[in-house]
């Protein structure tokens, strides 16, 4: 007996030792890539937060009359949608029961909304078309008369309390998220202004806005400001084990998810991009991602921030993501074309072998009744080739070996 206790005892003795060697050499790494707890952002306004939380949920705001954005950023799936293809106006059901209906798909997979209010993130969406300049201090978005320094449409930009509100201004414009059919001949200042109009038609929102706001002639800005504060104070996750661990409590993660955290930093090459508090450079990179879904011009072709900003060095690139939560928005990637983490995982472990061999036999068969038939699959050799010759010269195959994939995949769910 006194034998078994010795023993267990070492054993003890010696994983807290590998313990505290896993935590040295990650230390450098906390050090040398700005990693960092992220801190909770104090609710200061919570009269605002609840008129953000209505207005989050009211299809007031579609002109179609049928979505909010309730519809399609779900807080059981990490504030993100659990297909992999948005569906907006004109779709029906709910989470992963909805259907196309009479509606058409979302070329690109719903963003999740976790952090995303939380100071530094500067770019919204998967191809930064709205973003906050951090140097000119200054919007740039697809509507000309939001952007620079002196803003045709300046009332509505003073409104705006950062990229975040600027963001919830573009649902409400494009036609398959949120606005519907019929509305071709409006411009987008005379669809915010219906909508504005709409709801300061209720009296209890009228009241609500001139007690928040007794000086300000109402305008759409401070509706999306609204629906931003709400975001930002809501869909926080700043206390993960990840953050514990960062905090100090070093028995926050197993040593199998420091040993993950370890891979993230030096053989998976992660933390090259995820860095910083909000584990995002929010630089744009060309991952190589498989083609799937209608893409950006219904043949199947999405080529990124290409799209909005036609320098060559932009086809095919999207932002760098911030991680928190990941675990719960799945399907991954731009398009949705990963299932599964470990399938993110895979790709990035042989890129150029994934993209080649990607046949998305899976997902239509799991979502063959959610859009009403298959996504497309581009195979085109020489979009494959246009894909692949324009990687960002950061991917390249990990050749991580199973025992680290399962590490990286162990230390990803901590987040």
């Amino acid at each position: 007996m006194r034998i078994f206790s010795l023993l267990i005892v070492f054993l003890i003795s010696c994983a807290a030792s590998a313990s505290t060697e896993l935590d040295e050499r990650i230390n450098q790494y906390v050090k040398g890539f700005s990693l960092s707890a992220l801190e909770k952002i104090e609710d200061t306004n919570p009269k605002l937060t609840n008129l953000g939380k209505r207005l989050f949920q009211d299809k007031t705001l579609s002109l179609a009359g049928d979505v909010s954005c309730l519809t399609c950023h779900k807080p059981e799936f990490g504030m993100a949608e659990p297909i992999p293809l948005s569906l907006g106006t004109g779709a029906t059901g709910n989470g992963n029961q909805r259907q196309i209906g009479s509606g058409e798909i979302v070329p690109r997979n719903t963003p999740s909304l976790v952090n995303k209010g939380h100071p530094g993130i500067f770019r919204m969406y998967w191809d930064s078309r709205v973003l906050w300049h951090p140097r000119e201090l200054h919007f740039i978005t697809p509507v000309e008369e939001l952007n620079g320094d002196y803003p045709e449409y300046f009332e509505i930009v003073d409104a705006l309390d950062g990229p975040l509100a600027a963001q919830a201004l573009f649902p409400l414009i494009s036609k398959k998220e949120m606005l519907g059919s019929g509305f071709e001949n409006l411009s987008p200042k005379e669809i915010w202004d219906i909508i504005t109009a709409r709801v300061l038609q209720n009296e209890d929102y009228r009241q609500a806005f001139e007690k928040i706001f007794p000086s300000d002639n109402i305008n759409i800005g401070h509706i999306a400001s609204a629906i931003a504060h709400f975001e930002k104070i809501t869909f926080q996750r700043t206390d993960t084990r990840y953050d514990q661990y960062l905090r100090g409590d070093s028995s926050a993660l197993s040593i199998k998810e420091k040993k993950g955290l370890l891979v993230f930093a030096e053989e998976g090459r992660c933390i090259r991009c995820h860095m910083g508090a909000n584990l995002t450079n929010q630089v744009l990179h060309n991952i190589v991602v498989p083609p799937l879904g209608p893409g950006m011009d219904g043949r199947g072709h999405d080529r990124g921030a290409y799209e909005h900003d036609r320098r060559d060095h932009m086809k095919y690139r999207f932002v760098v993501t911030p991680l928190r939560g990941i675990k719960d928005t799945a399907p991954y990637f731009h398009n949705g074309s990963a299932l599964t983490l470990e399938e993110v995982i895979d790709h990035y472990n042989h890129p150029f072998r994934s993209i080649d061999n990607f046949l998305a036999t899976n997902i239509n068969k799991i979502y063959k009744s959610t859009y009403n038939g298959p996504l497309m699959v581009d195979r085109t050799p020489y979009r494959l080739f246009a894909i692949k010759e324009s990687a960002s010269p950061i991917i390249s195959p990990l050749n991580l070996n199973s025992e680290q994939k399962d590490q990286l995949f162990a230390f990803l769910l901590a987040l």
